[in-house]
């Protein structure tokens, strides 16, 4: 049986809080221009169960690159972007912010520190679940870029 293929639409809610998070905490995402970064959504089918993460971030490597506006593509899939409440997309916009690379063409791993000021910030590794998170868009967030015991 031949595997159903995925329908994309682009995620303009994702867009615009991304354009959003960027604006209000330009301190932590300065180095990110809005413009060259896309979402879009599977449509028509739910993320597998064999995949963790909600998300997939990637990026146009050259020469794609010269003819595509976007250098970074994020892929969701839309059941499990509606599920979430507001400010739990919101926290998973600036999740997927930190694995956007210092340069074009690269995306930061998993694991790599952008990842844990996530962690460091919301209190734990459940954050992106937890419906006491902030709102970043109306609350005050106090990042915390560095481990307490350095401070």
């Amino acid at each position: 049986m031949a595997k159903k293929k995925p329908e994309y639409e682009v995620n303009d809610e994702f867009n615009l809080m991304m354009r959003q998070i960027v604006e209000k905490h330009t301190h932590k995402f300065n180095e990110i221009d809005t413009e060259t970064v896309c979402c879009v959504s599977i449509t028509n089918k739910d993320k597998p169960e064999s995949k963790s993460k909600l998300w997939e971030l990637i990026a146009v490597k050259m020469p794609v690159r010269l003819h595509c506006m976007y250098a970074w593509y994020v892929v969701i899939h839309s059941s499990d972007w509606d599920a979430l409440p507001e400010k739990n997309k919101l926290i998973l916009v600036a999740e997927i912010l930190n694995g956007i690379g210092d340069e074009e063409g690269k995306v930061n791993s998993f694991d790599s520190k952008g990842y844990k000021l996530m962690q460091r910030t919301f209190k734990g590794i459940d954050y992106l679940y937890d419906p006491n998170v902030p709102h970043l868009l109306n609350d005050d967030i106090v990042w915390v870029d560095e481990p307490t015991f350095l401070r």
